[in-house]
């Protein structure tokens, strides 16, 4: 029968070798997570890369049409107000 001492000892080379493995478990988990989420963001970085220059000839676009949409009703007033005068004079 194993001394008390001998215990111990069996149970810190235990805890010992159970804080090591977790640790290098968890050295190993942050790896592969660390791939997994790169990949993801790799591939997203690649959709936006792709997809920018689609979203900015869209927002242009419609860029366009509301100034154009401003201009003609700045127009519309302008001509009016000069219409109003010349009919008045």
């Amino acid at each position: 029968m194993p001394t008390l001492t001998t215990r111990i000892v069996y149970v810190v080379i235990f805890l010992q070798l159970a804080r090591w493995s977790l640790l290098f478990s968890g050295i190993a988990w942050g790896i592969h997570r660390h791939k997994v989420n790169k990949r993801k963001e790799d591939e997203y970085q690649a959709y936006i890369a792709k997809m920018k220059p689609i979203w900015m000839e869209n927002k242009r676009k419609i860029l366009a049409n509301r100034n154009r949409g401003e201009f003609l009703v700045m127009c519309s007033t302008l001509f009016s107000g000069l219409l109003w005068l010349l009919i008045v004079d």
